[in-house]
């Protein structure tokens, strides 16, 4: 009993040094609580107002944020169309590219064609005037010997 009597007083006497060093005049705190108080206040609603316009421009940057990402893939989707197209167009210029090619062949085989049938009528109008000379000179001759 004498050493809970002991731990008492020490637990006691402890208790009283702490409430001596919270004491402080009445009046002088309740001043100070009221300031820190209206101040706190102050801050609260600094930072209230502050949080909201964090979340405006959060929302603000939210909505452009899908309107790019909308952007993005309507760009996408015309990137693909216009990949398409050109793939296509590539296609169609090699196509052609080809064929000009068949076709300079055609050309240059009906030139060398159309050449030789000119130089071949060139050789035979040659032979058929000349067989008609000789005709009219042995027609010629004929009558003459007629004569």
């Amino acid at each position: 009993s004498i050493h809970v009597g002991q731990i008492l007083s020490k637990n006691t006497q402890w208790l009283y040094t702490v409430l001596r060093q919270f004491q402080t005049p009445p009046m002088m705190d309740m001043l100070a609580l009221e300031s820190r108080l209206a101040s706190l206040e102050k801050r609260l609603l600094d930072a209230q107002k502050d949080r909201e316009n964090s979340l405006a421009r959060q929302s603000k940057c939210n909505r452009e944020l899908r309107d790019l990402e909308s952007c993005k893939l309507e760009d996408e989707r015309h990137t693909t169309q216009m990949n398409k197209m050109v793939t296509s167009l590539e296609e169609k210029v090699d196509m052609y590219k080809t064929q000009a090619s068949e076709a300079e062949q055609v050309a240059a085989n009906n030139l060398n064609m159309f050449r030789r049938k000119q130089q071949e009528l060139e050789e035979a109008e040659e032979r058929a005037m000349k067989r008609e000379e000789d005709w009219a000179r042995c027609k010629g001759e004929e009558e003459m010997s007629k004569l």
